[in-house]
């Protein structure tokens, strides 16, 4: 499996500090997300760790090596990442998407192999897209067009994947299929997982850990139980909240309230 570790990261534009000092090891092989406020440097984490962005002091390291010593095509093999705002090209298929993902792993002039075939044929199949893999991408539905990007970083056939805001616009059913394709990925194909979510609940629900920023700095690092209690939530977020136990998965899920809540009941 590949390791992800952050050692001592600063990330600064002009003299505003989007990352300060932040150390940081990404556990292999489950999943862990980001969040945080407005603002606290999420997503800027995830851009640094997928070697988008250069810190101005300290290291990245994916599998013990620095990922910036490292060819873009090593990372590549090892590294899949889905950002949050993206444009699909103009007329291009589900599966001609998919395939821009075999990239990394397609020599020069030897052209498309059987493993090539076989990765895309799985990802179309693994994300139920296999019924659209003749349309045109922009004809799709937004949660059919996700599924598709996904597919194209799942063709991409690396251990691990980061996901920034996957579920953005997306209604709650379609928000609900995409975290239950990624939960499915890490405990089949024991994938490392880590993405960014603003909805603190659903992260709670689909993590094995969280990963708390606030004003570009790691707050805490564990389980949801350990990570989302009142008094935390209320720290960072300046809210007074209900910490429950979700009676599905017995996860813990908040519910925000205010003083005259209180005096009405």
């Amino acid at each position: 499996m590949a390791t992800i570790e952050l050692n001592d990261i600063s990330i600064r534009y002009g003299k505003k500090t989007f990352i300060d000092q932040l150390n940081l090891q990404i556990k292999p092989g489950m999943i862990s997300t980001i969040i945080g406020p407005n603002g606290s440097g999420k997503s800027t984490l995830l851009k640094t760790m997928a070697r988008i962005l250069q810190p101005e002091t300290g290291s990245v390291l994916l599998s013990g090596k620095d990922i910036h010593q490292l060819a873009s095509k090593q990372v590549a093999q090892q590294l899949a990442i889905l950002p949050q705002h993206i444009q699909t090209p103009e007329q291009m298929t589900v599966s001609e998407l998919v395939w821009l993902g075999r990239h990394p792993h397609q020599r020069f002039l030897k052209g498309r192999s059987e493993r090539d075939e076989q990765a895309v044929y799985e990802a179309l199949e693994q994300t139920d897209m296999l019924a659209f893999a003749t349309r045109d991408v922009k004809s799709l539905s937004g949660g059919q067009q996700q599924r598709a990007w996904i597919a194209m970083a799942l063709a991409q056939d690396t251990p691990c994947l980061l996901l920034d805001e996957p579920t953005t616009f997306l209604d709650m059913a379609h928000q609900l299929d995409v975290l239950e394709l990624l939960k499915k990925l890490n405990r089949t194909q024991q994938k490392t997982i880590v993405m960014v979510l603003h909805d603190i609940n659903l992260a709670a629900r689909y993590s094995d850990e969280l990963i708390l920023l606030s004003n570009g700095m790691l707050m805490a690092q564990g389980t949801p139980q350990d990570i989302l209690t009142e008094t935390l939530l209320y720290q960072i977020f300046n809210i007074n909240v209900r910490v429950l136990a979700d009676p599905q998965t017995n996860t813990p899920y908040f519910i925000p309230y205010t003083r005259m809540m209180d005096e009405e009941y």
